[in-house]
C-alpha cells in the first residue's frame, strides 16, 4: 500500500503526544533523562541515522525535525533511545564502520574482534587508537569528528550519541531539542532504582514470569530455544551471552540466579547482566504509559509483548504505546549523498531545508502490512 510520507509523520506525531494516565513511573524516566517535563518530549527508538550507519535511509528524527521547523506541528523536543546491544557487525544496524564511497571502501573504527561487541560495551574511541589505514582520508573529510574523538565519554554508545547531537546542530537545528541516550543503559538505571524500593510492578512481573515466557516465545527480540535472550543478557567482558529461564532459574553461560530482588540488583549494579529489549521497553514505555515510535519489526513485536504485560497486570489494551516510526525514505537517487550512509552524508551537506522537506515528503512510502514480529524459522 502506497502512503503519503507527510501524512504518516503528521499522524505519528499526534499518536506520540497522545498520553493517557502518565504516572509515577514517568517521573523515574524524567529523572533518569534529566528533563523537567516529560510531556514536552516525544519518544522514539526508530533511528537509522546514526553517524556510523551504511543505510541510505532516513527514519524518524529528520522528518520530525522538519515538520516542527516549518510549523506543521507544534514544537516538541525529541528523545531518541537507541538500541545499544546490537553487535557492531550486524548488517541491519552497522555501527562499527563507514563506507568511504559508493564503491563501498570500508573505513573501520574497530578491529574485527571488536566488531563482535556492542556500542554500550565498547570503550570510547580516540583518534590515536583507530588503526585503519584510511583514517587520515576519513578525518580530512569529516573534520568535526576528530575533535569528538578527544572528548571523554562512558562508552562508544555515549560517544555516538554525542556525535549525533552535533550532526543535528550541523543541520542548523537546535541540538538542545534532541536528547539521545542508549536504551538499555537508561532502562538498567531505572530498574536498579525500582528494585531498591521493592517496586510492586516489578515484583508482579517476576511473580508471573512463566506467563510472559510462554507468551513471548518466538517473538523477535525475545527468545526461542536457540535465539534471543529472556529478560536479561549476561555480560562477559565486552560480549553478551544469552540467558534462558528454566526451573525457576535464569541460566547464562557463566552465571545462574533466581528471581530474587537482591540477586538481580547486585548483578545489575556490577554490570553482570543488562536488561533485554523486552524488559527495557517495559520500563521506558509500558510502565510510564509513554507511546514510543519503533521500526517495522518493533511495531509488531512490541505489540505482542504489550499483550502479555496487559494480561499479567489485568489492564486495558495498551497497544497504542507501539507506534510505527520508520518508513525507509530512500535517498539513494538523490545527489545530496556523496558516500553511502545518510548520517554523515547529511552532516557534511549544505542542507537547504525547503529542498530537503520536498525530497523527503514528495517520495511515496511503501508501508507493508506484513506482520514480521516473529523470529524466522
Amino acid at each position: 500500500m502506497k502512503t503519503n510520507a507527510l501524512n504518516i509523520h503528521k499522524q505519528l506525531y499526534q499518536n506520540l503526544i497522545s498520553r493517557v494516565d502518565t504516572n509515577r513511573y514517568a517521573n523515574y524516566l524524567k529523572d533518569e533523562l534529566e528533563i523537567s517535563n516529560i510531556d514536552d518530549y516525544i519518544f522514539s527508538t526508530a533511528e537509522h541515522i546514526a553517524p556510523f550507519n551504511t543505510k541510505n535511509t532516513v527514519s524518524f528524527l529528520l522528518p520530525q525535525l522538519l515538520l516542527q521547523h516549518f510549523k506543521i506541528v507544534k514544537k516538541r523536543k525529541i528523545v531518541i533511545l537507541g538500541g545499544s546491544l546490537v553487535s557492531l557487525d550486524n548488517m541491519d544496524y552497522p555501527r562499527g564502520f563507514y563506507l568511504i564511497d559508493k564503491k563501498k571502501r570500508a573505513f573501520n573504527l574497530f578491529s574485527q574482534k571488536q566488531k563482535k561487541t556492542t556500542t554500550l560495551l565498547n570503550d570510547r574511541l580516540t583518534y590515536e587508537n583507530i588503526q585503519d589505514k584510511n583514517k587520515d582520508i576519513f578525518f580530512q573529510e569529516f573534520k568535526f569528528l576528530k575533535k569528538e574523538f578527544q572528548i571523554y565519554h562512558e562508552s562508544f554508545a555515549h560517544q555516538q550519541s554525542n556525535i549525533m547531537k552535533n550532526i543535528v546542530q550541523k543541520w542548523s537545528f537546535d541540538s538542545g531539542d534532541v536528547l539521545i541516550k542508549p536504551l538499555e543503559h537508561v532502562a538498567k538505571n531505572i530498574l536498579i532504582k525500582l528494585l531498591k524500593v521493592d517496586d510492586t510492578s516489578i515484583n508482579l512481573l517476576f511473580e508471573n514470569i512463566e506467563i510472559f515466557k510462554q507468551d513471548t516465545y518466538n517473538i523477535f527480540c525475545s527468545w526461542t530455544e536457540t535465539k534471543g535472550t529472556f529478560l536479561f543478557w549476561e555480560v562477559q567482558e565486552q560480549r553478551l551471552n544469552r540467558i534462558v529461564y528454566e526451573d525457576k532459574r535464569f541460566i547464562g553461560q557463566n552465571i545462574e540466579f533466581t528471581i530474587n530482588r537482591k540477586e538481580i540488583l547486585k548483578l545489575l549494579i556490577e554490570n553482570g547482566i543488562l536488561p533485554s529489549v523486552s524488559l527495557s521497553l517495559f520500563i521506558v514505555s509500558w510502565l510510564p504509559n509513554i507511546p514510543i515510535a519503533g521500526g517495522h519489526r518493533q511495531y509488531w513485536y512490541w505489540q505482542y509483548m504489550i499483550e502479555s504485560f496487559d494480561k499479567i497486570f489485568k489492564v486495558k489494551n495498551k497497544k497504542r504505546l507501539s507506534q510505527f516510526g520508520y518508513n525507509q525514505l530512500n535517498f539513494s537517487e538523490l545527489d545530496i549523498l556523496s558516500h553511502y550512509g545518510t548520517g554523515l552524508d547529511l552532516a557534511i551537506s549544505n542542507i537547504d531545508k525547503k529542498r530537503l522537506f520536498k525530497d523527503i515528503f514528495d517520495l511515496s512510502v511503501y508501508k507493508s502490512n506484513r506482520k514480521d514480529g516473529f523470529y524466522e524459522d
